[in-house]
C-alpha cells in the first residue's frame, strides 16, 4: 500500500514543478519498479517458488507481463486470476491518488 502514497506526493510533485516532472515520474517509476520487484522477492520466499536469473531479469525489466505470469505460475489459475484482479485495484488506486496529488497542488 507504499505506491498508493509515493503516487500521492509526485502528483503533487510533478503538478508544482512541471519541468522537474521528469525527474520526479524517473523518481515514481524507479520507487515503483523496486517496490514491485522487493515484494516478488519476499512472496516468492515464502511460497518456496524457485526462481530463475531470466525470471529476475524479466521482473526488472518487463514487470507488466512477469508479474502476471508469476502469479500464475505460483498461485495456479483460480487464485493466480483472484491475485491478478488485487494487483489490477491496486494499480487503479495507484493512479487515482496520483490524479488526486496533482488536484490537491492546483
Amino acid at each position: 500500500m507504499l505506491m498508493p502514497v509515493i503516487a500521492l506526493a509526485a502528483g503533487v510533485f510533478d503538478y508544482r514543478r512541471p519541468h522537474g516532472g521528469d525527474v520526479a515520474s524517473l523518481a515514481f517509476a524507479l520507487a515503483a519498479l523496486l517496490l514491485i520487484f522487493c515484494w516478488f522477492h519476499l512472496d516468492a520466499t515464502q511460497r518456496h517458488y524457485r526462481r530463475s536469473a531470466m525470471q529476475l531479469g524479466a521482473m526488472l525489466i518487463l514487470p507488466a507481463l512477469a508479474l502476471p505470469w508469476y502469479l500464475f505460475r505460483s498461485r495456479g489459475a483460480l487464485r493466480g486470476a483472484v491475485a491478478i484482479g488485487k494487483a489490477l485495484l491496486l494499480l487503479l488506486a495507484t493512479m487515482s491518488c496520483y490524479g488526486l496529488g496533482a488536484r490537491l497542488a492546483a
